[in-house]
């Protein structure tokens, strides 16, 4: 009696060491998976060993980078890979500068740049040079309301003097529009005056 009683403990001991081991197994290959879905491995600059890194910061960074096609008087012509808020001078930096023989005139130096955004720097005597994208306006008819001027804000259909100002002065404090509904934000704005003018501009 005592010896089975004996063994019967054994056997608890015995299934709860077994029951911790499967658990601490599963438990690993969990944590695993999270860190590879989650993660992806990177360098540290300092010690260079492998350390993880986040994937969704990286495709965050990524996926804010801004695209600039910058062409004409430069040392290099090209597409240049920028994050939001640089200038257009820091693009033409990183072109190599401008050559001997650039107008720089005609380009706003101290301009924001923005995504899909074309430099065109004419040379010396010639006519134009640009830091739009092809101008603000496109081809048909629709205005880049986060880029258009007063004069091409009072083209479209309602806008005034006043609410063209007001649409500036709000890009100026708020920063750019994100969608179409930002604009009834702005003084002067309301639901007749954006639903004649959504077929007339592009956000952002």
């Amino acid at each position: 009696m005592q010896f089975a009683k004996k063994n019967w403990w054994l056997l608890l001991i015995f299934a709860l060491i077994s029951i911790f081991i499967l658990y601490d197994f599963f438990n690993q290959d969990s944590l695993s998976k999270v860190t590879n879905d989650e993660y992806q491995q990177g360098t540290n600059l300092v010690s260079g060993e492998d350390v993880p890194v986040p994937k969704k910061s990286i495709e965050k960074e990524e996926s804010e980078l801004l695209f600039i096609d910058v062409k004409g008087e430069v040392e290099f012509p090209g597409v240049y890979e920028v994050a939001p808020n640089n200038r257009v001078n820091d693009v033409i930096i990183l072109a190599g500068g401008f050559t001997e023989n650039a107008n720089m005139e005609h380009v706003n130096l101290a301009q924001k740049v923005f995504d899909e955004m074309v430099i065109l720097v004419t040379k010396k005597g010639e006519e134009g040079g640009s830091s739009q994208d092809s101008a603000e306006q496109f081809s048909d008819g629709r205005i880049r309301i986060n880029r258009a001027t007063k004069d091409e804000l009072l083209t479209l259909t309602g806008i005034g003097s006043v609410k063209a100002e007001a649409i500036i002065q709000y890009r100026t404090e708020y920063g750019d529009f994100q969608s179409e509904d930002d604009l009834l934000q702005v003084s002067g704005i309301g639901e007749k005056t954006l639903d004649r003018i959504r077929e007339e501009i592009l956000v952002p």
